[in-house]
């Protein structure tokens, strides 16, 4: 049995990471950290800039076919509601909603698969590599490795007594 092909690997960690979407040692524990970015909240904000960029353009109207795949990523994903309301809320059938969940999930992919290319943590942490409306972060931390540290502990802690 031959081993998986790096394409079919990233596409499997880029699916389990957006399961994990708001499970900070799940996505700390993915392949992708280190590759899309730095840690595990960095890779969040990866995952969900290549969620936007899914978005067709503001010009599209809203009620065209082009933002489904947009919607069923951010309903499932950002949203985190589970198949049975996705499917109920875009009125699809089973199947359709796992043809289109497959469809957009390859969109995603190629776009982290770009920034991958593109640099890894650092083409994906530029703001303009993908396009998005997620506001820009205010200010970088730059000295405050500390202060970091005393939050990540203090995240650490309340995990772990869950």
């Amino acid at each position: 049995m031959s081993a998986a092909s790096p394409e079919i690997e990233f596409s499997k960690q880029v699916r389990g990471a957006l399961a994990n979407l708001y499970d900070p040692a799940a996505l700390r524990a993915s392949g992708l950290c280190g590759v899309l970015a730095d840690d595990e909240f960095g890779l969040r904000e990866c995952l969900l800039r290549a969620i936007e960029a899914v978005k067709p353009a503001a010009q599209v109207d809203a009620n065209a076919r082009a933002w489904r795949a947009h919607r069923l990523l951010h309903l499932r994903y950002v949203e985190a509601r589970n198949a049975v309301e996705v499917e109920g809320l875009l009125a699809m059938s089973t199947s359709q909603y796992y043809r289109e969940q497959q469809a957009a999930i390859d969109a995603v992919v190629a776009t982290l698969r770009r920034s991958a290319a593109g640099g890894g943590a650092e083409a994906t942490n530029n703001p303009s590599a993908i396009r998005h409306n997620i506001p820009l972060r205010l200010t970088s931390f730059v000295g405050r490795q500390q202060e970091i540290e005393i939050v990540l502990d203090l995240i650490r802690e309340a995990d772990s007594s869950r």
